[in-house]
């Protein structure tokens, strides 16, 4: 099995800072994974493709950021996905894989000044904390590489939980999750195995989560939608009781009394039977997809969807477990 772990100065972060990415790919380094850097990584993933080696290679990103060397655009197309559709593994932390195309320092610094100013104030490229720049493609970056619909946990979830097959991938620490992904559609059924599931602690459903705003700052409409759209689930509730109560005291006097109060009980009946299928909707915190038949277990390997302050030795150890269980399947 050839393991490499990704990491290159050159290139960008976001929720995994340089010191932690420098931790993962050291720690890493020490058991008999590789070091590559942006450039190498796409030459290694070539070679791979060409000697038909993938299903025996496996690369950790210790970034959180996809490098523009693998991934050109935020489609199929791109080499990180030829690599996974030919029986590689992908091992992703942090932020939402593609997300983000990583743009190279030293290239940037080329440009002038003025230019790059422009380029962040219209909205083409975003610069993180650290004064390095990335390309964003939003959510068409992981739905058109990978298939799957990220949503954002701005409000409280749940810890996450990790399944029997997490399980046997020895992932053992768990997480607060912030960027699960969608687990429902017949597609995914069939390709996805969850490692570790959350859910919101109010019970919203799975659209209303996809309202809330990809802003972290500011007061915006998709802000405000998503401030409604956690008490929504409330306002049945409360025009059920209300019905109830306006029933009980001016029905005396309606003809319609119990068809008022039948009509509220209905109303109540149904909001129950939502309430109930909502607070059962779970997401995935940690999940693998497959893109290939022949090599059931390889594909893109997703954990620590959340933004860590630091990294812990027991999740290096889990990070180590899931990756080296992919060699032994």
């Amino acid at each position: 099995m050839d393991f490499v772990v990704y990491y290159d100065d050159d290139y960008p972060s976001w929720w995994i800072e340089r010191a932690l990415s420098k931790r993962i790919a050291h720690f890493l380094s020490k058991r008999n994974f590789r070091v590559e850097n942006a450039h190498d990584l796409a030459k290694w993933m070539k070679s791979s493709i060409e000697k038909k080696t993938c299903p025996e290679s496996l690369v950790v990103f210790s970034q959180d950021v996809i490098p523009d060397t693998i991934c050109h655009s935020p489609a199929p197309s791109c080499l990180a996905r030829a690599f996974l559709d030919s029986g590689g593994t992908i091992v992703w932390v942090g932020d939402n894989p593609f997300y983000y195309q990583g743009l190279s320092s030293t290239a940037m610094k080329a440009k002038k000044h003025e230019e790059i100013a422009n380029l962040i104030q219209q909205g083409i490229i975003v610069q993180n904390k650290a004064g390095e720049f990335a390309l964003p493609w939003s959510l068409g970056g992981p739905y058109g590489v990978l298939g799957v619909i990220p949503v954002f946990m701005h409000s409280p979830s749940n810890k996450v939980k990790i399944t029997r097959k997490g399980a046997a991938f020895r992932l053992g620490t768990s997480w607060y999750g912030n960027r699960p992904i969608i687990k429902k559609g017949e597609t995914l059924h069939k390709r996805l195995s969850v490692l570790g599931s959350s859910k919101p602690i109010l019970p919203i459903s799975t659209k209303k989560i996809l309202l809330q705003s990809e802003a972290e700052k500011g007061v915006s409409f998709p802000r405000v939608a998503r401030s409604l759209s956690d008490l929504l689930g409330l306002v049945p509730a409360f025009a059920t009781a209300g019905a109830v109560v306006l029933g009980l005291i001016y029905g005396w006097f309606a003809a319609y009394y119990w068809d008022l109060v039948i009509a509220a009980i209905a109303s109540a009946a149904v909001y129950a039977i939502y309430w109930y299928i909502a607070r059962k909707e779970t997401l995935a915190s940690a999940w693998l997809k497959n893109f290939n038949d022949d090599y059931p277990e390889s594909g893109f390997l997703r954990i620590w969807d959340f933004e860590p302050y630091e990294i812990t030795d027991a999740m290096l150890q889990d990070l180590y477990n899931v990756s080296v269980h992919q060699s032994k399947v």
